[in-house]
């Protein structure tokens, strides 16, 4: 009883948004009030005041981490919006001389993975949608735009990984190394599903070698970036690098054409990227600058650290405002600021949550719980809850502020704490691109955000839920590898 009384909170949030359609902050404020009665009856749960100090202080810290990223992600993109960069980004990747499906795989396992780890928020889909829509009917277009959202667990500077991180209190670069692991089955599925969508199993047979090795490449260099250089750059430079390599190989084979040079050259229009991720990798190679950077204006307590000059968000803030310097854009700064609420309100929310639960020992009594199941169960049931909480919260962060910590405890106690909140984090993004918002914004993007859209959301749904039944597939088994081998300990 005890256990289904400590999961109450998550499942009347859960509730509250999946079946009563209330937003995630009213329906995480529900969950909140549900887990502070709690703590206050008589059923084995206990919440001093001191540890409501400690949860909301925790939870501030954490909001204040997102904050950081998220505010100046979104200035940089209106920013490179107003400038022409996004557009000119997707004219010239839809002129390049190559086959549509290739063309297609390298936006949906290179270019989209890059542009969406450095701001995140599905600004990645302002590049892809418009040229998808160049190269392919309306449906097909929007379908294949949805499977590029999945690189989520690296997305807005692996903004999720790194809170992940400071939950359970491991190092970000073995999450972000781990996960890339148990990532590694989602990239080349989801390389099949997108050509057996675009053209059936005549598409899948003739380009299924590229989306193999794109598939496969991409955790290698998400993995490589995370142990050797940094989890924040993970996801730009293995992305950046896959589209590269893709092109060379291609060129190299014959099947792509030298591309016409009128205009501005695709690296230059991505220099803004460039300069985010160069300046990222030199405050974190140069030791003393680090140093002072991680030890400058910290607040913490016992639970978490918070060290705003070391947030790549200050990176961010920096290429944004020199830029804005060099060629000002008009933008509407309360807009911007309405925007950045949203997912930060609701995020904070989802942290009290996760910290009050936490603080009440309500985490510790569903680890105590579910430490009892064995291994093929768990081996299902930890992918599939961690794809439930990205889903239902629409954010790879929410999701991990929910619930990885109930599952890193769960791991502890099968002595796998790392590797169980890596398969979280994981399950948790790569079902982000099936949540409403998400296809709301494609809508929207590719000019269907009006009148009745019911059929057309409904279809997208539909798609998109069936191949996150795929991917729990994929994720399931390198979960279930990785545990039964005892594996994690040998790649760190």
């Amino acid at each position: 009883m005890q256990p289904l009384l400590a999961l109450s909170p998550i499942i009347l949030t859960l509730v509250l948004i999946l079946a009563l359609k209330r937003s995630p902050l009213v329906s995480c404020l529900g969950g909140i009030i549900a887990a502070l009665v709690l703590a206050r009856l008589p059923v084995g749960f206990q919440l001093t005041g001191e540890g409501l100090l400690m949860a909301l202080e925790s939870s501030a810290y954490l909001a204040l981490s997102v904050a950081l990223v998220v505010l100046p992600g979104l200035f940089l993109t209106e920013v490179l919006k107003g400038q022409g960069v996004i557009d000119g980004i997707a004219s010239g990747i839809s002129s390049i001389p190559l086959e549509p499906a290739a063309k297609m795989l390298i936006l949906l396992l290179g270019v989209m993975p890059a542009v969406e780890s450095l701001t995140g928020f599905g600004v990645s889909l302002f590049l892809s949608v418009p040229v998808l829509l160049r190269l392919f009917e309306p449906l097909m277009a929007r379908r294949l735009a949805l499977l590029g959202m999945n690189i989520m667990p690296w997305g807005t500077l692996a903004l999720a990984t790194i809170v992940g991180a400071s939950l359970v209190n491991e190092r970000v670069a073995a999450l972000g190394m781990v996960s890339a692991l148990t990532s590694a089955p989602v990239f080349p599925l989801l390389g099949f599903v997108a050509l057996y969508t675009l053209g059936g199993w005549p598409t899948l047979r003739r380009w299924g070698g590229l989306a193999l090795l794109l598939g496969l490449g991409l955790p290698v260099l998400l993995y490589l970036a995370a142990r050797y250089a940094s989890v924040e750059t993970a996801g730009v430079a293995a992305g950046l690098g896959m589209a590269a390599l893709a092109m060379v190989g291609l060129r190299l084979s014959g099947l792509a054409a030298v591309p016409d040079r009128t205009g501005p050259s695709l690296v230059r229009l991505f220099v803004p990227y460039l300069l985010v991720f160069a300046l990222i990798v030199v405050t974190r190679v140069v030791p003393p600058l680090w140093n002072w950077l991680r030890s400058a204006g910290v607040l913490h307590n016992i639970r978490v650290t918070f060290a705003p000059l070391a947030s790549p968000g200050v990176c961010l803030l920096a290429v944004a405002l020199l830029l804005q310097a060099l060629r000002p854009v008009k933008m509407d700064g309360k807009a911007l600021l309405q925007r950045a609420s949203k997912p930060i309100l609701a995020t904070s929310a989802f942290l009290v949550l996760a910290q009050v639960m936490r603080e009440a020992g309500m985490i510790e009594s569903l680890a105590r719980s579910m430490s009892n199941l064995d291994g093929v169960l768990l081996w299902v049931l930890v992918p599939a809850v961690g794809m439930t909480s990205g889903f239902a919260t629409g954010s790879n962060v929410g999701g991990n502020v929910l619930l990885i910590s109930l599952q890193h405890a769960v791991g502890a106690n099968h002595g796998e704490a790392l590797l169980y909140a890596a398969a979280h984090s994981s399950a948790a993004g790569h079902a982000v691109f099936a949540a409403l918002p998400i296809i709301m914004l494609v809508m929207a993007i590719a000019g269907e955000g009006r009148g009745d859209t019911t059929s057309a959301v409904r279809d997208m749904l539909r798609f998109a839920l069936g191949v996150a039944a795929i991917l729990l597939i994929g994720l399931v088994m390198s979960f279930s590898l990785l545990d039964s081998f005892h594996l994690v300990p040998k790649v760190l």
